[in-house]
């Protein structure tokens, strides 16, 4: 019996760190999410760390911390075209109203483009995936329809064209 409860132990703080570790991103992904709210057409970009300091020259130094990300603030919103794109139905970039950006909890990077919500975007790009190493992808949902459209992003087919709407 007393061999059991050590192990018994280790099962059970397994269990309980498997959601907090399936809640991080892998170094090279990110993940794009789109929404329609009564104000605003809203698209987050979530990066991990690797991929935004990738985007970056020079690279900075890692991790990224509350401490160091305002002083890295100026270059990421340099290059949030290249992180997400909107386009209109002749495949013109529509630029944001707004972006935001901000450092997670758990260390990544977000960025936040607010486009007017009457915007009908045919299509959303991450430009940088095209001059990143392969390997890096970004897993799209689109919450505007049931169920939510979904596509993977990466080097080869960094932009994704939307259903026309019904």
């Amino acid at each position: 019996m007393l061999r059991l409860r050590p192990l018994l132990s280790a099962c059970v703080l397994a269990a309980c760190m498997l959601p907090a570790a399936g809640r991080a991103h892998q170094a090279l992904e990110s993940s794009a999410q789109i929404e329609s709210t009564a104000e605003n057409l809203e698209i987050t970009v979530t990066l991990a760390q690797t991929y935004a300091a990738a985007l970056l020259d020079p690279a900075p130094a890692m991790p990224l911390t509350a401490g160091n990300f305002d002083v890295l603030r100026p270059a990421l919103l340099v290059v949030a075209p290249k992180v997400g794109s909107a386009t209109d139905a002749a495949g013109e970039t529509v630029p944001p109203a707004r972006v935001l950006l901000s450092l997670t909890t758990e260390g990544e990077i977000r960025y936040l483009f607010l486009y007017p919500a009457e915007l009908r975007p045919a299509g959303f790009g991450m430009p940088a995936l095209a001059t990143l190493p392969r390997g890096y992808f970004c897993t799209l949902s689109d919450q505007r329809s049931t169920p939510p459209g979904r596509a993977i992003l990466h080097k080869e087919h960094p932009f994704h064209a939307f259903p026309a709407p019904p």
